[in-house]
């Protein structure tokens, strides 16, 4: 998962001309809520939103993908990155 509830992000992939836009992170989208929209075919984490986001769907609507932000944080800590891929290691020639 990218973001964590509470999180500022900005979107970084869309169908829907979203590109650029910042919100903030709510919560994980229930099962119903995704079916209601039209977004149930996908099992991928969908997060609600506060912004009201164009979608593929027609009308706008509050929820956006996890694989299609990421969260704006303080780089005050260590980058979590390091944790699931490993140090980098030099390359040798």
């Amino acid at each position: 998962m990218n973001c964590k509830p509470g999180d500022f992000a900005v979107v970084v992939r869309s169908d829907c001309k979203n590109h650029g836009r910042i919100l903030t992170v709510i919560r994980l989208a229930t099962s119903d809520e995704k079916f209601a929209s039209g977004y149930a075919w996908n099992p991928d984490p969908m997060w609600v939103t506060d912004a009201m986001l164009a979608s593929t769907y027609g009308g706008p609507d509050h929820f956006m993908w996890d694989s299609h932000l990421r969260p704006i944080r303080d780089s005050d800590g260590t980058d979590e990155t390091l944790a699931y891929a490993g140090k980098p290691q030099p390359v040798e020639a």
